[in-house]
């Protein structure tokens, strides 16, 4: 067997580790030709190529699609390939159980690892399970003793391919040697692409995870990114039961826009907002109904203020993170969770950024303000267009990639069925509590401190322009 292993390696803040795995590396059972990619010329032995080259872009975030040139080059020279930052600790078992499971899978299926970091006290965590990124329920599929499933996060820092699963990806014509615009980041790209672009779907064994775990040596993302692996062993069971057929597969609403950056999907793992809760925990409700609720962040702070919290979750994998924050869930289906709500009033409903990713707003609305209580109100948070908008066309035209911007220029069709979600301002929203019979109580637009300050804005008029977000409290006519 003959491997091909690339690692990129910019700057000297990761040489201690690139040493530790070059020494894995260079121990495995193959015949094993490493090059290593970097900026500054290296002394890393004689068993290791050092390749000294610029980004191939200005951009330094560019610098791993340079092991594609050499991977398009070498495609019939070698049986499998690696590709790794310089802080992944890929070791020979987890190349063993890749090569072992490969012949078993599709073709075009490739099995994937999932990035673990690990504190002073021995505590695991995951960090590339955050944000809008989930596990598929519909995606669980068992080969043997095997049971895999497919989590929307491909950016391992690293990917290992077959020869035939190499060949697939240079043959869709999308495993481009430069970035292109994409869902992900620059530096992501040159690992996600590969899976979401190239024909090959990576897919992780739930039912073997220990395994399928890699350790992130740098421990970079500790405390800002990641879940804790506690929590990932209650996702992987639900759906190890989907599988075994005690749950069913179901999903709530599309969370991913058809936009061309991932920043604007419905997050599954969304930090608390304290603005809801304030406005949830400052009144006499008792009854809470969380329509669209993800890991239930939001949801477990109003619980201390010793409301009701009842919740209709993303869908039957992140219910159970919900239910052990002591959260009340139903079935992620409109009709099924409208029926087993029965005869229940709630003194408040609350729509976190939810209303701007469903079809007929008008209609959901509609249908759960008849089991808001007379005197209930509707909490609602959206994301405010009319800033997005602004900021891209006159305030900051020369950004690239402006985050506050959904607006995609390579998209024609700017409806809904277009672009994945409502752009959402005062007067579209207006119009969809009217139509609700509803009324507005408040309209409050949240504008971060530290982006006030960047653009020197009090809150004003100017508030609808600049504030990214908006939160609406309506009532029943």
């Amino acid at each position: 067997m003959k491997l091909l292993i690339a690692i990129t390696n910019y700057g000297t803040k990761n040489d201690r580790y690139l040493r530790t795995i070059l020494d894995r590396y260079l121990a495995l059972p193959y015949t094993v030709k490493i090059v290593v990619y970097t900026n500054t010329p290296k002394n890393l032995g004689d068993q290791v190529s050092v390749v000294v080259a610029d980004p191939p872009e200005p951009n330094p975030r560019s610098f791993p699609f340079l092991a594609r040139h050499l991977f398009v080059e070498s495609v019939d020279q070698y049986d499998f390939f690696i590709y790794s930052e310089d802080d992944i600790e890929i070791t020979s078992d987890h190349i063993t159980l890749f090569l072992d499971l490969v012949p078993r899978l599709p073709s075009h299926y490739v099995p994937g690892f999932l990035r673990y970091e690990i504190d002073a006290y021995g505590n695991i965590s995951l960090p590339d399970i955050h944000g809008s990124f989930h596990w598929c329920p519909n995606s669980v599929e068992r080969f043997g003793e095997y049971i895999f499933a497919n989590f929307t996060n491909p950016n391992m820092g690293s990917y290992i391919l077959t020869q035939s699963h190499l060949s697939i990806a240079i043959q869709s014509n999308n495993y481009c040697l430069l970035p292109k615009r994409s869902r992900y980041g620059i530096i992501e790209s040159s690992v996600c692409d590969v899976f979401y672009d190239c024909n090959l779907k990576l897919m992780t064994c739930i039912s073997h995870i220990d395994q399928f775990l890699i350790h992130h040596i740098s421990n970079r993302f500790l405390g800002n990114l990641g879940i804790q692996k506690e929590q990932l062993q209650r996702e992987i069971g639900a759906l190890l039961d989907i599988e075994a057929g005690k749950l069913t597969d179901y999903r709530l609403f599309e969370t991913e826009t058809k936009l061309t950056q991932n920043i604007f999907d419905k997050s599954y793992y969304s930090k608390c907002n304290f603005n809801i809760v304030k406005a949830v925990g400052f009144n006499k409700y008792k009854n809470v109904l969380s329509v669209g609720c993800g890991s239930g962040e939001t949801e477990a702070e109003i619980l201390k203020y010793g409301h009701h919290v009842t919740a209709i979750p993303l869908d039957v994998v992140i219910s159970v993170t919900a239910q052990a924050k002591g959260i009340k869930t139903l079935t992620p289906n409109f009709n099924l969770a409208f029926d087993e709500l029965a005869e229940q009033k709630f003194d408040c409903i609350i729509f976190n950024n939810v209303l701007n990713y469903l079809p007929e707003p008008i209609k959901i609305l509609t249908l759960f303000s008849s089991v808001l209580s007379q005197n209930g109100s509707i909490i609602a948070n959206f994301l405010n267009t009319d800033c997005s908008h602004w900021l891209n066309k006159r305030y900051l035209p020369s950004v690239r990639n402006n985050p506050f911007s959904p607006m995609d220029e390579s998209i024609k069709d700017r409806s809904f069925n277009g672009l994945g979600i409502h752009f959402t301002n005062k007067k579209n929203v207006k119009h969809w509590f009217d139509e609700s019979g509803l009324k507005l109580h408040s309209m409050t637009y949240l504008t971060p401190r530290n982006f006030r300050k960047k653009v020197w804005l009090s809150m004003g008029l100017l508030a609808a322009r600049f504030s990214p977000n908006f939160m609406i409290i309506a009532k029943k006519r």
